[in-house]
């Protein structure tokens, strides 16, 4: 019972591994970033629910929660266009200011600003 328990347990730590690839990484190009979305997306409702958490002078940042750790990724804004770009610094205690598609070139999706 004890190997059968200790298997069951080896095999969920790979798969949630599997799930939570990149976590560590905290820059990524918008290419690598889309292509995890696409991934894993389709497998996992909450990262479907990705937000954008605005911008400084580098980069733009991003934020999900594909497991109980949120994720936040930031891409450099040479790569990607925001057409309703916030400062990163207007946050207060948001954690995102709406959601966004990364599947369609971060396109913000309509109706999900995040109250202040």
């Amino acid at each position: 019972m004890r190997i059968l328990r200790a298997s069951f347990v080896a095999v969920i730590a790979l798969v949630l591994a599997g799930c939570v690839e990149g976590f560590q990484k905290e820059t990524w190009s918008k290419a690598e970033l889309m292509e995890w979305y696409l991934k894993y997306a389709p497998k996992n409702p909450r990262i479907q629910k990705f937000g954008y958490a605005g911008s400084d002078a580098k980069y733009h940042y991003f934020i999900t929660r594909p497991i109980d750790s949120f994720f936040s990724p930031r891409v450099s804004r040479s790569e990607i266009m925001i057409s309703d770009e916030r400062p990163r610094s207007a946050l207060g205690r948001r954690l995102m200011f709406y959601y966004v598609d990364p599947g369609h070139d971060f396109q913000k999706v309509p109706n999900t600003e995040v109250p202040e």
